[in-house]
């Protein structure tokens, strides 16, 4: 009798692992998930393949910035990573857009003769270019240092 009634206790003392490594899980894709998020908003397609969608394009102030270029312009690939870091990290956070113009279809606006030009689209209009890679690093100055409207 003595064996029965020494019983075995097979429950574990402390929190189910199975349960922390569920929760464990679920916090890693809850953080992956944000980090993914993140990276697409930043990272979507800033590329407008038809001049009918340079105004449309989505813009928390209805403000942005549109850099149209070739890949064969010498003074396009000078500037490319300046565009580049302009648009991943400007201080007023204005999207920057590409159009490739041996690729863009539909025909341009007024006043767009070469490359490399940068269009400013407010409110839906085009507000003003810059065309030359100087003029469009000058712009990228101001906006850095504050002084753009």
């Amino acid at each position: 009798m003595a064996k029965n009634a020494r019983k075995r206790s097979y429950e574990r003392k402390g929190p189910d692992p199975l349960k922390i490594g569920g929760l464990a899980v679920l916090v890693l894709l809850v953080v992956l998930s944000a980090i993914v998020v993140a990276a697409n908003m930043r990272t979507r397609s800033y590329h407008i393949d038809n001049w009918a969608e340079l105004l449309t394009q989505d813009s928390p102030d209805d403000l942005y910035f549109v850099y149209l270029y070739d890949v064969n312009c010498p003074a396009c690939k000078q500037i490319e990573g300046d565009v580049a870091a302009f648009r991943e990290s400007n201080a007023l956070d204005i999207p920057v857009f590409y159009i490739d113009a041996a690729r863009v279809t539909g025909t341009p606006p007024a006043g767009i003769r070469y490359t490399p030009t940068i269009l400013i689209i407010e409110n839906g209009q085009m507000a003003d270019l810059y065309e030359n890679a100087q003029d469009i690093l000058d712009l990228f100055e101001v906006v850095e240092s504050g002084q753009w409207n």
